[in-house]
């Protein structure tokens, strides 16, 4: 059998006037919406490409709570994320000349507990120490090995996510009452939800090409729905401090990223 050969159904159809659970009536279809099958398109995603994946979500994850905790600069933000790809290179050669993967797992919480606190630490340098395997492994061409990895990279960063979106919302909990109180920490969150809510209702079918793409283009609807609700009466916002919210929270806040992940072009 061809490795092209793909025996999962290309598209997805559903109503034109519904969402994309219902089901067509096929006595009476009317108009009908169709798009790349969601389980299709993922199926699509080379060994190669899954873990280069992997590798940008734990980049952006070391760097981005660096930015949350410490309010670190641009230009110290460079440098961190020069960092960690010398980390993870030094630690893949460390593998790869013999370097027992659990010994690097332990010497690497000790590189990054200045980061994550101790349990979010431990889940950390295991996701990325599975990637690190996965990626030799790949490279060498084992390649059941390395989906093998790259399965228990998804295993550990499932509960990551958990602990790290925990985290986050107790620093910038933390943070957010230091400077301006509680009200003050609460006063965007009818944006943020209108945000979520429009990453996926709003997403094109092929997917959010870019983050600032993605952010300019919601910009408007977010200021919209605010301008229509009772919280304009408590603050008033404008079109560019929006778009710079969401671009903000794109990269910083778990819960924005993940429904824009889960909605942008897979590459």
């Amino acid at each position: 059998m061809s490795s092209d050969y793909n025996p999962l159904p290309y598209y997805h159809s559903w109503p034109g006037h519904s969402t994309q659970r219902a089901e067509i009536d096929e006595e009476n279809p009317g108009p009908v919406m169709s798009g790349q099958d969601f389980f299709h398109r993922f199926s699509e995603i080379s060994l190669t490409d899954h873990i280069l994946r992997s590798h940008g979500f734990l980049l952006e994850t070391y760097t981005d709570i660096l930015v949350i905790r410490y309010g670190i600069d641009e230009e110290k933000e460079k440098n961190n994320e020069a960092f960690f790809r010398e980390t993870y290179n030094n630690y893949l050669e460390n593998v790869k000349k013999g370097t027992s993967a659990t010994r690097c797992c332990f010497r690497l919480e000790k590189i990054f507990e200045h980061a994550f606190s101790n349990e979010l630490n431990v889940y950390y340098c295991r996701s990325l120490v599975s990637i690190i395997c996965a990626d030799l492994l790949e490279k060498e061409g084992e390649y059941t090995k390395a989906w093998s990895l790259l399965l228990c990279h998804q295993y550990e960063s499932h509960i990551l996510t958990e602990l790290l979106t925990y985290e986050v919302e107790v620093v910038l909990k933390r943070e957010k009452s230091r400077k301006y109180g509680s009200q003050s920490y609460s006063r965007y969150d009818n944006l943020k939800s209108y945000f979520i809510e429009f990453l996926y209702s709003k997403a094109p079918k092929e997917g959010w090409q870019s983050q600032t793409s993605a952010a300019g283009y919601l910009a408007q609807h977010v200021l919209d729905s605010h301008n229509k609700s009772d919280k304009t009466a408590i603050y008033r916002t404008d079109l560019e401090e929006v778009n710079t919210k969401l671009k903000s929270w794109l990269r910083n806040d778990p819960k924005c990223r993940n429904a824009y992940q889960a909605n942008s072009i897979k590459r």
